[in-house]
């Protein structure tokens, strides 16, 4: 199973990845319709907190899904985004914080790996993803 790893520990919060995964996937220059997010631990730590979806083994995420819209094709938790009536239970249900909403997009968005080849990781400067 191939997913993105994080090394909170490097990342100093600059959001390449978000800028990087919001372009690829939706052609403009908009971190919050990235399916990668970057959180400051401030004010009650120091550093970052970085969601993506981690492929999960047990898929809360389509456990919850009503219409069996989220499958692993190849590896990779997808949303079949022509199934899925965007009601957000697969939201709720991930344990990581990993799904996200944006009411442009009108779907869920999540990390799928930008069809195995994550293009966020490679463009990381401190190496804070890798690919596992």
């Amino acid at each position: 199973m191939t997913r993105i790893a994080v090394d909170e520990s490097k990342c100093v919060g600059c959001h390449i990845c978000e800028l990087i995964c919001s372009i690829y996937h939706f052609k403009v220059n908009n971190p919050k319709k990235a399916s990668i997010k970057v959180l400051s631990k401030y004010p009650s730590s120091i550093g970052y907190e970085i969601h993506v979806c981690r492929q999960c083994e047990e898929m809360f995420c389509a456990a919850v899904c009503p219409v069996n819209a989220i499958k692993r094709v190849n590896g990779v938790v997808i949303i079949d985004h022509e199934v899925c009536t965007s009601c957000y239970a697969c939201a709720q249900a991930c344990p990581y914080n990993a799904i996200f909403i944006h009411k442009e997009v009108g779907k869920p968005i999540k990390c799928d790996l930008c069809s195995g080849n994550p293009q966020c990781v490679p463009r990381c400067p401190l190496g804070a993803l890798k690919i596992a």
